[in-house]
């Protein structure tokens, strides 16, 4: 019944987020190409995008463990969303221009083998808040798990740590 409830109120909540979308902006990605998310990330069909939103770096970092721990879930063998593309991506407010580098390198470093350098990147931004807002998402020291479809609109997003409810919600999202 539980598992029920919160695939009920994702579907609530994907709802209120229907057609919403991500601006266009320029980022880096860990192999230090530039690309232009989401744009350059969409297939054609949905993806995943990891997306750390917060406020501070320990917030960040804590964010990133998450991200490592639903990783790999999603890649086992036995998940239904092993073949899902998942794009791990970083918002960062306000990093000024000769960090930046480094800051991408620590994040890909971190994310090590799990993560392909094509798969990963950083966004940086001078007003996060507003990205978030203008895609409905919430920025509340949560790890958040964006589904995009293939046209770039948001379907939904899941928040929080990895648990296999969280997972269903996911599978609901891109329909599984």
């Amino acid at each position: 019944m539980r598992k029920i409830i919160s695939i009920v109120v994702c579907m609530l909540a994907c709802s209120m987020v229907f057609a919403a979308s991500f601006s266009s902006v320029e980022g880096k990605l860990f192999n230090d190409k530039s690309f232009i998310f989401p744009d350059d990330l969409l297939e054609e069909r949905s993806v995943i995008i990891a997306l750390t939103l917060s406020s501070s770096r320990k917030n960040g970092e804590e964010q990133q463990k998450h991200f490592i721990e639903w990783q790999k879930k999603l890649k086992e063998t036995s998940s239904k969303l092993n073949s899902i593309t998942v794009y791990h991506i970083s918002v960062i407010d306000g990093a000024p221009f000769f960090v930046r580098g480094a800051i991408r390198n620590g994040i890909a470093k971190e994310y090590g083998d799990l993560v392909k350098e094509t798969q990963g990147g950083v966004l940086y931004l001078s007003k996060s808040e507003r990205f978030a807002s203008d895609a409905r998402i919430p920025i509340d020291g949560e790890p958040t798990l964006v589904v995009l479809s293939a046209t770039g609109s948001i379907e939904g997003f899941v928040k929080g740590a990895y648990s296999s409810d969280r997972m269903l919600q996911l599978q609901s999202l891109l329909g599984m």
